[in-house]
């Protein structure tokens, strides 16, 4: 019996089309191709070859920022050939200014937080002012004896 051993290049399987996300979402990347030999993997972003996640078929961003965004590119490459897809990936600014980083953390954006002091602090000073002038008011209108 003969056995034959067909090679074939990568031919994309999965993919993501573009992405729209918000500061501080999970960014995950598909790119799943059949081949033989098995494909390696490369992800790129902007042309630039990325360290983290780069050998696996998924890449992973776990919170997204606004530099995140730009065009990610998936190469896919075996002895036989090499096949690509590009994806853009845009990231919203967070119009809430909080980022939930991660369960235990939230990020404040500090102009907003800075105004709510302030109107605390001014709340707070104008409730003491109340209080002493009515006390002043009502020792002046006290009977003396």
């Amino acid at each position: 019996m003969l056995h034959f051993n067909v090679r074939d290049k990568p031919r994309l399987v999965s993919l993501n089309q573009n992405v729209s996300l918000t500061e501080g979402d999970r960014l995950e990347l598909n790119c799943t191709a059949d081949a033989n030999p098995s494909p390696t993997y490369e992800w790129r972003r902007d042309n630039k070859t990325l360290e983290n996640n780069s050998s696996s078929s998924t890449l992973l961003i776990e919170s997204v920022e606004m530099d995140s965004a730009g065009v990610y590119e998936c190469i896919v490459s075996n002895t036989q050939g090499k096949v690509s897809v590009k994806i853009r990936v845009d990231v919203r600014n967070n119009p809430r200014g909080i980022i939930i980083d991660n369960p235990r953390t939230i990020i404040i954006d500090t102009p907003r937080a800075i105004m709510i002091g302030v109107v605390v602090v001014a709340l707070v000073v104008f409730l003491v002012l109340v209080v002493l002038i009515r006390r002043k008011h009502c020792k002046r209108n006290e009977p003396h004896q």
